[in-house]
């Protein structure tokens, strides 16, 4: 328990249970609130009294006088992390009390309860880095099975990688395959394969003529376009009067030999009619767009 012994203590004491005069408490406010060192030992005899009274140091009538002080909300949140504190500061702190004998006039044995906080905080210090050494100790395993998982991650993204790339890679390869197969001349039953390699629009000869039997369901003009092929070409194919029959847009040529370019062409028999016919063949290079080839030929149903 304290004694009165120090004046100022006890005037401190007074003023936070709330026994002083309305006209004494205001003389008190504006002393502490002038003098820096005191204010500063009110506030530290404040959380003394409030860690005497989470570690159960006081007597029941003490108690008692306290609980109005204790009663401030702010006080009981600093109480509840002191019990807090007091719980974790291992055996022979929580629930001490000391052994002077409690006088009549007294009120805390100051000293003693120096001691006791004293070892409180010790107690605490030596808790609280034991904590943070397993804590540490935690976080480091967690980090490093962060850095596993990482790894494991990374692994497994590369053998995604892989495997996309070799999909891709496969789907490329049927792409080029079935390309091919759509630029061979497609010679199926019922089918009348017709090879276009003069360029008689420009006067290289007569119309050679193409004979359609009756059971033709489809005609594939299998034409040969000089020089080396550009990405695409446009078709167009027309009657002699100049009407459009049939037009193709961005069709892929195969090169032949280095010189030529080979295009097939497929078509439906029974839109062709007997008569001539012209099918002209342009290019595009840059934004300009020309013809590079035409071709006639003439139409017999048989």
């Amino acid at each position: 328990m304290m004694t009165e012994q120090h004046e100022p203590k006890s005037t401190m004491i007074r003023y936070l249970l709330g026994q002083m005069s309305d006209s004494e408490r205001t003389s008190f406010e504006s002393q502490y609130q002038k003098d820096s060192p005191l204010f500063y030992e009110l506030a530290a005899l404040e959380n003394d009294l409030i860690d005497l009274y989470a570690l159960g140091a006081l007597s029941e009538a003490e108690q008692k006088r306290m609980r109005s002080f204790m009663a401030d909300p702010d006080r009981q949140k600093r109480l509840a992390f002191a019990r807090t504190l007091a719980r974790h500061s291992g055996p022979g702190v929580e629930n001490v009390r000391p052994s002077v004998p409690e006088a009549p006039t007294s009120w805390f044995s100051w000293e003693g309860s120096k001691r006791l906080a004293v070892r409180a905080i010790a107690a605490t210090m030596i808790v609280g880095i034991s904590w943070l050494f397993l804590a540490n100790r935690n976080l480091r395993r967690e980090l490093e099975v962060l850095r596993n998982q990482q790894l494991s991650a990374e692994k497994k993204e590369q053998a995604l990688e892989q495997q996309i790339d070799a999909l891709t890679g496969e789907l490329e390869d049927r792409g080029k395959s079935a390309k091919s197969i759509e630029q061979a001349p497609l010679l199926a039953q019922n089918t009348v394969s017709f090879s276009l390699r003069s360029d008689v629009v420009r006067g290289d000869g007569p119309a050679p003529p193409l004979a359609i039997p009756p059971s033709t369901d489809f005609v594939v003009l299998d034409v040969t376009v000089p020089g080396q092929a550009p990405s695409r070409y446009d078709l167009f194919l027309e009657t002699a009067d100049g009407n459009l029959v049939l037009r193709q847009e961005r069709v892929r040529g195969k090169s032949v030999d280095g010189l030529n370019t080979q295009l097939a062409i497929k078509l439906r028999s029974h839109i062709l009619k007997d008569g001539d016919y012209v099918l002209r063949v342009a290019a595009t290079v840059g934004q300009k767009t020309e013809d590079v080839a035409g071709y006639g030929f003439r139409v017999v149903h048989r």
